[in-house]
C-alpha cells in the first residue's frame, strides 16, 4: 500500500475552483501542491471552472460525507482548518457603518447571519489562516482568538503579472494614451473607494492624462451616466494582466480589503500601488508615500498619485516587493499549516 492511501484524506471547500486569481485559483494552487506531498486531496465547489489534475472534485454547497479533514477557504462552520480569505465580516460592518444606508443595513437578518457564521466557523476551527496581520489582528479583537490564528500571506504570480513592454504598448495604443495612465480595479465600487480615486485623478491630472476603470459594479451604468470626463474610461471587466502593465499607477482607496489581489499584481507589473492602509496588502508596499492612511482623502490619493508619477525608481521597487511573495510562497505556506494540522489530528 502506498503512502497516499495510507494517509487520511483532505477536503478543501471553496466557492469557486479554478487557476487564476481569488480564492479559487489559491485553492487550485494548495491542492495540487497537497497532492504532490502525498495527501489525496477532494475539493468541494460551488461552481467548478477547471478541476486539478489528479484530484477529485464534487461539485456542492455542504461537506461531503466522510470528507477527513476539512480546511475551508470561506465562512464555512465545520472545517478543522479555516482561511480568514476575504477578512472579517465584523470588522467590515464596524468600518463601513459610518454612513446611514450602512447602519442600517449592517443591523439586518442577512448581515447578522453572516456575523453568526463567522464566528462559528472561526470558533469551531483548529486553525484559522489570517492573509495579512491586519487580519489576524482582527480576527483577536473580534472573536477573541489567540494560539489558533497563523499568518500566510497571500502571493502573486510572477510569469503571469510582469512588466511587458509589447503589453504596455499595446493597452496604451488601443485607448490612444498619450500621458500618464492611473488604474483603478476592483468590483463593488463604494467599497473599493472609486469616488476618492476619480477625485484624486482629476485633482492630478493634466489633459493628455487617463484614468482606466477596470471592473464592474450593479450601479455601473449611474457612473458611466454621471461622469462625463473624457479623460476616465470605464472598461468593464478586462483581464487585469492585459491592462495594468500599460499604468504607471494604480489607485485602490478601498474601505476594507483583507489583502487585495490587485495590489500585488500592480506591484509585480511594476506599477506603484498607491493604497488605503484599511487594505492588508499594504503591507507589502514598501515605496515611500504610498500608503495612505486615511481611504476617503482625496488629497491622500492625489499627492500619492503623483509622487507614483514623478518618481521613476518605483516602478522597479514595485517589482522587487513583489519577488519577496510569490504563489509558491503563499502554497507553500497554507500547505505546512494544513499538514501541522492533519498530523496533529493523526496523532
Amino acid at each position: 500500500m502506498d503512502q497516499v492511501e495510507s494517509r487520511p484524506a483532505l477536503t478543501l471547500f471553496t466557492r469557486r475552483l479554478g487557476p487564476g486569481t481569488g480564492t479559487g485559483g489559491v485553492v487550485y494552487g494548495v491542492a495540487v501542491a497537497l497532492r504532490a506531498r502525498g495527501f489525496p486531496v477532494e475539493v468541494c465547489a460551488k461552481v467548478v471552472d477547471h478541476a486539478p489534475p489528479g484530484v477529485v472534485v464534487t461539485q456542492a454547497d455542504t461537506w461531503p460525507r466522510g470528507s477527513g479533514l476539512r480546511v475551508a477557504f470561506d465562512r464555512v462552520p465545520g472545517a478543522e482548518v479555516v482561511r480568514a480569505s476575504g477578512g472579517v465580516h465584523r470588522a467590515w460592518t464596524a468600518v463601513g457603518a459610518d454612513g446611514a444606508y450602512r447602519r442600517w443595513r449592517s443591523r439586518l437578518g442577512p448581515e447578522r447571519a453572516v456575523e453568526r457564521e463567522e464566528a462559528r466557523a472561526f470558533g469551531l476551527a483548529r486553525c484559522v489562516i489570517a492573509n495579512s496581520e491586519k487580519v489576524a489582528r482582527e480576527l483577536r479583537w473580534f472573536h477573541g482568538l489567540e494560539d489558533t490564528v497563523r499568518l500566510v500571506r497571500t502571493g502573486v504570480d510572477l510569469d503571469r503579472y510582469r512588466p511587458d513592454e509589447q503589453v504596455r504598448h499595446t493597452a496604451r495604443s488601443v485607448m490612444g494614451a498619450r500621458g500618464r495612465v492611473a488604474a483603478f480595479v476592483g468590483h463593488s465600487w463604494r467599497r473599493k473607494g472609486l469616488a476618492v480615486a476619480i477625485d484624486a485623478f482629476l485633482q492630478s491630472a493634466d489633459d493628455r492624462d487617463q484614468l482606466w476603470v477596470l471592473g464592474s459594479d450593479a450601479g455601473s451604468a449611474r457612473w458611466r451616466r454621471t461622469l462625463t470626463d473624457p479623460r476616465v474610461h470605464f472598461l468593464g471587466a478586462r483581464p487585469p494582466e492585459d491592462w495594468l502593465p500599460g499604468a504607471d499607477a494604480l489607485l485602490s482607496p478601498t474601505l476594507y480589503d483583507a489583502a487585495s489581489n490587485v495590489v500585488l499584481e500592480a506591484l509585480a507589473c511594476g506599477v506603484p500601488p498607491v493604497v488605503s492602509l484599511a487594505d492588508g496588502s499594504s503591507e507589502v508596499v514598501t515605496g515611500p508615500g504610498l500608503r495612505v492612511a486615511d481611504p476617503r482623502s482625496v488629497q491622500g490619493f492625489a499627492e500619492g498619485l503623483r509622487l507614483a508619477w514623478e518618481d521613476g525608481h518605483l516602478r522597479e521597487r514595485s517589482r522587487q516587493d513583489a519577488e519577496r511573495w510569490p504563489t509558491s510562497r503563499m502554497v507553500d505556506g497554507l500547505v505546512d499549516v494544513i499538514s501541522s494540522v492533519e498530523g496533529r489530528r493523526g496523532t
